[in-house]
């Protein structure tokens, strides 16, 4: 059983991987620098949480290996939709969406409230 955690950000989502026993596999920040813009379009913005989405798959399929395919094999948590958080209200559902549907298929989802997030990862509220 691997578990997979993602923190979705425009700039630099967060992903780690834990085996059974809760050692790290995986961690990593996946994204653009700050001073990139790739989203000024709407096809510009899609295609950027599309390739985002295939990268986090790509990397997830990779640590995970045959375990990759199997989905009762794999559990990501995924940070639920921070409504009330700053910058425009519409680019996170769009990045959680399409992420969400490129993760689907291949692993059984959770969604974790943005302020219980670091306690269901870790068993501790100040994680760092």
């Amino acid at each position: 059983m691997r578990f997979v955690g993602l923190d979705l950000s425009m700039r630099a989502t967060g992903l780690v991987i834990l085996d059974h026993d809760g050692d790290v596999l995986l961690r990593r920040r996946i994204g653009v620098p700050a001073t990139v813009r790739p989203c000024r379009t709407v096809h510009q913005r899609i295609n950027y949480f599309a390739d985002l989405g295939h990268d986090l798959l790509t990397e997830i399929q990779e640590v995970c290996g045959e375990q990759a395919h199997d989905v009762s094999q794999t559990a990501i948590a995924v940070e639920d939709y921070a409504v009330h958080g700053p910058g425009d209200p519409t680019i996170g559902p769009e990045l959680g969406g399409i992420v969400r549907l490129k993760l689907i298929r291949f692993a059984r989802l959770h969604e974790v409230p943005p302020s219980s997030l670091k306690s269901f990862a870790t068993g501790t509220g100040n994680a760092v």
